[in-house]
């Protein structure tokens, strides 16, 4: 299975191709004012020695996270699928970040990220499979004396990256997710997590507007 993962959540946005189980490219760049996921798709395509059309399916990361790296994802995963028919599966973020930690033999972590507004919003997950992590306890907001337990998934520097601190999710870790999934979904299906119900009021028509 030939999978390609966009994970474009965190302040570190990441691309991976994974081809059976094994990573064959993968390409990351700090999230700024500028994104150029497309020469990130490039380049892990390069590194695997893969074409577009060679992928079979797509996975994102849907969040809770950056706004403007989702959407792009999600716009991302969307064309593709009109345009090569691939099998498209969307995961919470939070996963990814839940399998890395079950890796370092927890059993049951606390994923969480500040949502603004002085909150820090926090899932449990049981991590005793680390191939399919499961949610325990929905995002919700945590108490500060509870905010020492959770693994941030929206901090990210250099620095934290070289010392092994950094637990945001990466999209390596979506694909190993993606492997063995079958719940696939139509591109229009591919909403943003939220931590918060979206809520507007539509703009009444102007005034100027052309009758």
């Amino acid at each position: 299975m030939k999978i390609l993962a966009l994970e474009f959540s965190s302040p570190r946005r990441s691309v991976a191709v994974v081809v059976d189980g094994v990573t064959r490219g993968t390409a990351s760049e700090a999230s700024g004012r500028t994104t150029r996921p497309f020469a990130m798709i490039e380049a892990a395509l390069v590194q695997a020695g893969m074409e577009r059309g060679q992928i079979e399916r797509l996975v994102v990361g849907l969040g809770p996270g950056s706004y403007a790296g989702i959407r792009i994802a999600i716009a991302i995963a969307q064309g593709w699928q009109i345009a090569r028919g691939v099998k498209l599966l969307g995961l919470c973020s939070a996963e990814a970040v839940a399998a890395r930690a079950g890796q370092t033999g927890r059993t049951s972590v606390r994923v969480g990220l500040d949502a603004q507004r002085q909150e820090l919003f926090a899932a449990r997950y049981d991590v005793s499979s680390i191939a399919a992590p499961r949610l325990v306890e929905p995002f919700q907001i945590c108490a500060p004396s509870e905010a020492g337990d959770v693994l941030r998934m929206d901090l990210w520097t250099p620095s934290t990256a070289s010392e092994g601190g950094s637990w945001i999710p990466e999209a390596e870790t979506l694909a190993g997710l993606a492997e063995h999934r079958t719940d696939f979904v139509p591109s229009a299906a591919l909403e943003p997590f939220y931590l918060r119900k979206a809520e507007f009021v539509k703009a009444p028509p102007s005034i100027f507007s052309p009758i």
